[in-house]
């Protein structure tokens, strides 16, 4: 046998050898992709349950995003090796790239909303004369949002949210307010404090509403206003935390009007609210 014919089996071998080895990236983008869901959804819960303030939630969800974003430059540099070299390791660059995604579609999703939705974290009907919130006020923690109306927002409001206006009704202030409670507590809001209307005095129920998926807290008050023999009803909802509540107030209140009218079973009348 030639020296040609041994160098070129030797040669071939080698290259047999390389295509079956796994390159460590891919290994590693399986690894980071995998970690990061549980980042995410550990801090999730715990914020659910209240085990852990938002701030720390916000910040392990961008350490879930950076572990994820990592999880795909290895998955790329897979890529790279198995294209030059003919190494294995696709399949779990693949695996990563798909855990990755599970992840990074929370500020994907949250950034088109955010391009989508006006800059604002407070919302009202009534925004000349805004309900207050001094139950909210002691209970907010460290960091998060002053409950004070800020005018500036009232222009933001009229353009993206026309819909957003007082509710009137036929029924007189005490026989409202129960039903704004029961639906209240339907849905499993966390009543802070609620007062009857009475002798010409507004009514009220301040609540906490949490998102359903990692439970960011929106203070929400209801005023009960005198009308005459009418009501009229309130709401103002505000973002404990963010300069940006990705629309989520407006539907707080949109969608607690929506179902309080069809309690009440009168038409969604508007006007200027006369309430205190």
């Amino acid at each position: 046998m030639s020296d040609d014919t041994i160098i070129e089996i030797l040669d071939r071998r080698a290259i047999e050898h390389d295509s079956g080895r796994v390159t460590a990236k891919g290994i590693w983008a399986r690894r980071l992709g995998a970690l990061s869901i549980p980042v995410v959804v550990l801090a999730g819960l715990l914020h659910r349950f209240g085990q852990l303030d938002t701030p720390t939630l916000i910040g392990s969800i961008a350490l879930g995003c950076v572990i994820a974003s990592a999880a795909i430059l290895m998955a790329f540099a897979t890529l790279v090796t198995v294209w030059r070299f003919g190494w294995k390791g696709l399949g779990d660059a693949g695996v990563g790239v798909v855990f990755a995604a599970c992840v990074l579609a929370i500020p994907v999703y949250s950034a088109v909303i955010y391009f989508d939705k006006p800059m604002i974290n407070d919302v009202t009907t009534d925004p000349l004369n805004p309900p207050d919130m001094p139950a909210a006020q002691a209970q907010r923690p460290p960091m998060s949002n002053p409950v004070h109306y800020n005018d500036a927002l009232i222009a933001v409001q009229r353009i993206a949210y026309p819909e957003i206006v007082p509710l009137r009704a036929a029924l007189a202030p005490p026989d409202v307010h129960p039903i704004v409670l029961d639906l209240v507590e339907e849905m499993d809001w966390q009543v802070i404090d609620a007062r009857a209307p009475h002798d010409g005095i507004a009514g009220r129920v301040e609540a906490a509403a949490h998102s359903l998926l990692f439970g960011f807290a929106n203070d929400v008050v209801i005023r009960i206003a005198y009308d005459g023999d009418r009501t009229v009803v309130d709401m103002r909802s505000r973002s404990r935390f963010g300069s940006h509540d990705l629309g989520a107030n407006a539907k707080i209140i949109d969608s607690f009007l929506t179902e309080l009218t069809t309690r009440l079973s009168v038409p969604g009348e508007t006007g200027d609210s006369g309430g205190n």
